[in-house]
Order: structure tokens, then C-alpha cells, then sequence
């Protein structure tokens, strides 16, 4: 899916999706920041959160929970 649509941010983060769940959490994480870049506001990308916090990256989980509050128009 990435090579055939490498500027896809949803791409990158189903990409990054499956790393998460290899154990890849690096990675995953590198996935997901280049999600954002390409995507910036998609609420989807909302459960990146989990890879940043379980990182212990949390200011970085934070910024992910917050597409859900753009999601809801707040």
C-alpha cells in the first residue's frame, strides 16, 4: 500500500498499524509521525496515541488524542 501510494497518509498509518501489533514500536512510531506530516487533523490517526504512551513519549501521545477533540468540532 505504501510503495503504491507513498504520499498517502492513511498508507503510512496502516503501516503503521501492523507494526504496532509486530512489536515494532519504533518503527511504528516513525510511521505514524509521517502519517501526520502528510495527513495533519485526520482524527483517524488517533490511536497512534497508543505507541507514543507506551513509549513513554506522552507529550507526542497528547498531541494524537487531541484529533479527537477536532473530530468532535471542539
Amino acid at each position: 500500500m505504501v510503495d503504491r501510494r507513498p504520499q498517502s497518509g492513511f498508507a503510512h498509518f496502516t503501516l503503521s498499524y501492523v507494526l504496532r501489533y509486530a512489536g515494532l514500536s519504533k518503527e511504528a512510531a516513525q510511521e505514524c509521525d509521517l502519517a501526520f506530516r502528510l495527513d495533519p487533523g485526520n482524527y483517524q490517526f488517533r490511536s497512534c496515541a497508543s505507541v507514543f504512551f507506551s513509549t513513554g513519549h506522552y507529550d507526542r501521545a497528547r498531541e494524537f488524542l487531541k484529533l479527537d477533540a477536532l473530530d468532535m468540532g471542539e
